[in-house]
């Protein structure tokens, strides 16, 4: 997705389809960083649980 769109630079103007590409990117993105996050909080639960017992 990233490579669809040619720059990211806010200044630049945008065609109708490159700020398409931008919300979904933006989208996909968001959607990457929770996964993170709980794969994150999931892996410092475990060790938690682990030292507990």
């Amino acid at each position: 997705m990233k490579a669809k769109v040619h720059s990211f630079d806010k200044s630049m103007p945008d065609t109708v389809d490159e700020g398409l590409l931008r919300k979904k990117f933006k989208r996909l993105h968001q959607i990457s960083v929770l996964l993170n996050l709980i794969i994150l909080a999931d892996g410092i639960a475990l060790i938690v649980i682990s030292q507990r017992f």
